[in-house]
Formats: C-alpha cells, sequence, structure tokens
C-alpha cells in the first residue's frame, strides 16, 4: 500500500493513517476471495514486503462477504518528499486469533480514540491504553458516519459520557488536542457543547469545544473553544470570526488546540485543515482550570446537548501540528489519494510460499 507523499504537507512520525478497502480478493475464501479465516484475523499490516516485521493496527470493520475493510495504521514514519509503502498481507490458514493490537495503533500521546460505530445504546469504546469508554444517556442513535458508524444527537436529551477520566484534566499550561467529525442536524443559534470536559454547574470549571458559538457572541456556524475556571471572570476563550461550513449538510473535521500559553492568543481551531481566524471573547485566565467533571461526547454534564452527528472523536496530549492536521483530514476525505487500488499486481514471497503463506499473500494497490 502506497501513501502518496504529496497529500502529506510534512513528515509525521507515528501516524496512525486509515485503510479503507473494498477488494474482491479480501473476500473470505467461503465467499471466493483469498483471506482464509472468516473473521479475517489473517489479514495483517507489516513494513516489509517479507513479512518479518509487523506493524500495529485496529480493525474496524471487516466484511468477508464484499471484501470491505476499514482499519487503523500506525506507520512509525510518514514522509512528505517520497512515498511510504507498507504491506497488507492476508491468506494464513494457521493465523486463528486476532493480530491487531488496538491500544499501541495510537501513539503515546492519544488520550482518548473513539470510533463511535457501536449500536444504539451501547458503550462508546476508547481504543486508546486508557480505556475511556463513555456511557450513553438517551440512547443517541447509531447511524452512517464519516468513516463506519457516528452518533447522532437529538439535542435535548441525548449524550455519550465519562465520569472524571484523570487523564483528561488538562491544565491551563498543558498542551493539548482534541478533534472530531461534525454534521449538525440543523441550522442554530442554541449553543451546543460538542466535546468537552467542564463542571456544568457553579464556576464551569474545565476546557470545552462549542458549535454555535458562546454567551452573548452565539450565533449560527460559530465555533468557539474555551479554557474555563470561572465563566467570564477567569477564562480564555476564542470564537471564529468568520464564516465556517458547519451548517451546511456535510461532515466537517475540526481540530482545537492549546499551547499551554494560559491565553487566548494560545488557542487554535481549524476547520477541514484549515486554521480559522478566530475573535477573542475572554483572555483573563490565571487561576487553575483541571477539574472533576466529566467528559461529555454532546453534552455538558447534561446542558448545551449537541443537535448532529459526530464521528471519530480523539483527544490528546501536545500541540499537534498543521501537517499532521491536514493530513489527518485528507485521509479519510478522499481516501482514494492515500490508498490507491487502480492498477494491481500480485507480489510472491522469494521463499517457500507454501510454506506459510497463501500465494495471494501481498497485493499492491497504487496509482
Amino acid at each position: 500500500m502506497t501513501i502518496d507523499h504529496t497529500k502529506v504537507p510534512s513528515t509525521q512520525s507515528n501516524f496512525t493513517v486509515l485503510v479503507s478497502v473494498t477488494d474482491a480478493a479480501l473476500k473470505t475464501l467461503a465467499n471466493g476471495g483469498h483471506v482464509a479465516n472468516a473473521n479475517g484475523y489473517d489479514i495483517g499490516f507489516y513494513s516489509d514486503s517479507g513479512g518479518t516485521t509487523k506493524l500495529k493496527w485496529e480493525v474496524e470493520k471487516y466484511d468477508g462477504t464484499t471484501g470491505n475493510l476499514i482499519a487503523w495504521v500506525k506507520i512509525p514514519s510518514v514522509s512528505s518528499s517520497s512515498d511510504t509503502v507498507f504491506y497488507l498481507m492476508y491468506g494464513d490458514s494457521s493465523i486463528n486469533t486476532d493480530q491487531s493490537d488496538p491500544p499501541n495503533t495510537w501513539d503515546s500521546n492519544f488520550k482518548t480514540a473513539y470510533h463511535l460505530d457501536e449500536a444504539t445504546g451501547s458503550t462508546s469504546k476508547d481504543s486508546t491504553s486508557s480505556g475511556y469508554n463513555c456511557t450513553p444517556t438517551g440512547s443517541p442513535t447509531q447511524g452512517t458516519g464519516k468513516i463506519k458508524g457516528a452518533l447522532t444527537f437529538n439535542g435535548s436529551t441525548q449524550y455519550t459520557s465519562r465520569t472524571n477520566p484523570s487523564g483528561l484534566n488538562f491544565e491551563r499550561t498543558d498542551p493539548f488536542t482534541v478533534s472530531f467529525w461534525a454534521k449538525p442536524n440543523t441550522a442554530s443559534t442554541a449553543r451546543e457543547l460538542a466535546v468537552g470536559k467542564i463542571l456544568n454547574s457553579g464556576t464551569y470549571t474545565g476546557w470545552n469545544c462549542m458549535m454555535n458559538g458562546y454567551g452573548p457572541f452565539q450565533s449560527t456556524g460559530v465555533v468557539s473553544f474555551g479554557l474555563v475556571s470561572s465563566a467570564g471572570v477567569n477564562e480564555a476563550l476564542v470564537y471564529t470570526s468568520s464564516a465556517t461550513n458547519m451548517n451546511d449538510g456535510n461532515w466537517h473535521l475540526y481540530h482545537f488546540t492549546s499551547n499551554g500559553s494560559s491565553t487566548a492568543a494560545g488557542l487554535k481551531i481549524y476547520e477541514d485543515g484549515i486554521a480559522k481566524a478566530t475573535n477573542t471573547q475572554f483572555d483573563n485566565l490565571t487561576a487553575s482550570i483541571r477539574s472533576t467533571a466529566d467528559f461529555d461526547i454532546s453534552g455538558q454534564q447534561g446542558g448545551n446537548l449537541f443537535n448532529g452527528a459526530t464521528d471519530e472523536v480523539h483527544v490528546a496530549a501536545g500541540v499537534r501540528s498543521q501537517g499532521w492536521i491536514t493530513t489527518e483530514y485528507t485521509q479519510p476525505k478522499f481516501p482514494g489519494n492515500l490508498y490507491h487500488h487502480g492498477q494491481r499486481e500480485l507480489r510472491y514471497k522469494s521463499v517457500n510460499i507454501t510454506e506459510k503463506f497463501h500465494p495471494h499473500l501481498v497485493r499492491s494497490w497504487r496509482i
């Protein structure tokens, strides 16, 4: 599999790439393909054509009837100057246990990674080693997402949350990054919390990513990001000053970064990989924002609920670079740009392939 370097603005280390492909060869043997295990356990990703260096991966979906595979693979280095090649292998009938490693598929900076593709009413699983699974309230509805599935919230009774996950207790001096795909249901001026960890009472201590603005500046299509110790009194908050596309009926990717400077100037908002111009609402944060609040997706401990669909919520320590953010946006929106499956060829191991692998162990997708 070839990652086109022209789609990578700058070289990234330990980058988790999305593999989304449907191919007849990835059907199970019973369905006319070459995958030996009915669960697809013999599907694996390697950094070398010999299959000796295993990568870390997580399978989000495998359908042996159609040959559809959605997986996340951590690549040690994704180059911006030359194409990065890695290998998808399958057909080893001796493999009958799951070879994936979801927690280590995400670099150590990731504190949470939710795919939000579980059934309606089910726990939203965190794929990272943190294990911060979220419990739903009001049965958010499972539906079609940007990547696979997504949760849809009604804006009045539905959210999913984790009781006080300490690893998300970022201080005002802690650099961190929050990202998610969002597709609001309607154009609304209602203030809606998409993702946040903030106490919804008293001093409102914590951090939040809001859709449709905040306070006196709330307006349809405005996105805000704030660090709060006491609302208005001790707070750093910015909101988008130029038009966003959040209410156009399409999926959009949002990133929110705080560089640990404790100032509004240290807060940035990105839409679809592009930094948005922002205005400052508050810039007087001097006190701690670390709180015992719950972490919420669509909701501020039951208030300001989001009306729309959300997919792929990630929270990471540290500020993700512009290059990282752009690449995250490019890969799922245009999977064909990164994973090409036009002209195909079969590649065979130079050793006796009957010892371990089926002859169709490697296929090559590339323009």
